[in-house]
């Protein structure tokens, strides 16, 4: 018998029991780990560059990760898309999540919620989700967790990842398609 907290703390259990995402027909549907996903979660180091292939679901994993993380502990996270319509994209997959998750009959509480923040006051975390666009974005905070989403077709890679890791050295995830 799986307990709570196994559930809460398994990243897979977590996402099969919580989370829901759009399968490739747009059906809403409980989110389970393919064959990538599991490999890649299995074998994370907290500091990994992913040359992938499009569509094996390495951001939506990412993206629950993170997810788990600011509703089960104090995070502060940050993930960077390379254009604003994959940024969009990312942060209504993150909407998704919260509005499907449910621990019991109640939903992680969630204080602010916008274009590019969420904040869930119960652990005291941020989600941030923003386009690499700027070469400040992500700059003046320290984060726990970084995604950079196609960092490959990102203006200024190297200037931007300076800026978004002056605070410390967060657990981080940088993947792309090749360019």
């Amino acid at each position: 018998m799986v307990t709570a907290g196994q559930v809460l703390s398994d990243p897979s259990l977590f996402a099969r029991h919580f989370l829901y995402i759009l399968d490739k027909d747009k059906a809403l549907v409980r989110f389970r780990y393919n064959r990538a996903q599991r490999d890649f979660m299995a074998k994370r180091t907290g500091r990994d560059l992913v040359l992938k292939a499009r569509q094996l679901g390495f951001s939506t994993v990412i993206q629950g990760e993170l997810f788990r993380r600011t509703v089960t502990g104090t995070r502060t996270t940050m993930t960077m898309a390379h254009d604003h319509e994959s940024t969009q994209k990312l942060r209504r997959m993150a909407v998704r999540f919260w509005e499907h998750c449910r621990f019991g009959q109640a939903q992680p509480a969630r204080k602010y919620s916008n274009a590019v923040l969420a904040t869930y006051p119960e652990f005291d975390s941020t989600s941030i989700i923003a386009t690499a666009g700027s070469m400040e974005v992500g700059r003046g905070d320290t984060y726990s967790d970084f995604h950079g989403s196609e960092v490959a077709f990102w203006p200024d890679a190297e200037r931007i990842l300076a800026g978004a890791m002056q605070g410390g050295s967060p657990d981080t995830v940088l993947e792309s398609t090749p360019n």
